[in-house]
């Protein structure tokens, strides 16, 4: 994976020097039609099966999520809904109106997180990097 160097300001406070950066850079957006010729390719299923099956998922996964369950994914992952809420001082004040901030989160599971662990980083070219920081492109910060 490539990455490029870019010069980010302490976020917590402003006064901080500008420090460098390892920031990724993301060479292209893969589809689901990309991926369900991929995995028709490498089994016996048509892609319109692959790619039904992975709608039919698409579609189910949310309702489930909405449920309060837990979507563990065995080699991949898991899914589950996390939120925020506003503080109250008393236990009885807490109403279903103080959440917000309802997102998605996924824990990867221990095979992916190795998998993904074997990961080469090498730095983009120059070309690369300014073209990427033209687009925005990257995050702040070294988690990348």
């Amino acid at each position: 994976m490539l990455y490029q160097v870019r010069k980010f300001a302490n976020p917590t406070d402003e006064n901080d020097a500008k420090v460098f950066h390892a920031s990724p850079v993301w060479e292209r957006e893969i589809n689901l039609r990309s991926i369900s010729d991929e995995i028709s390719h490498a089994s016996s299923i048509n892609i319109a099966d692959v790619r039904a099956v992975i709608e039919s998922f698409l579609y189910h996964m949310p309702a489930h999520l909405m449920n309060g369950d837990v979507v563990r994914l065995d080699d991949f992952g898991i899914f589950k809904l996390k939120f925020h809420s506003k503080g109250r001082e008393k236990e009885e004040d807490v109403r279903a109106s103080d959440i917000d901030n309802v997102a998605i989160s996924f824990r990867s599971s221990p095979i992916l997180k190795n998998k993904i662990s074997m990961v080469k980083f090498s730095r983009a070219p120059a070309a690369a990097e300014e073209k990427t920081a033209q687009q925005g492109n990257g995050g702040a910060g070294s988690n990348g």
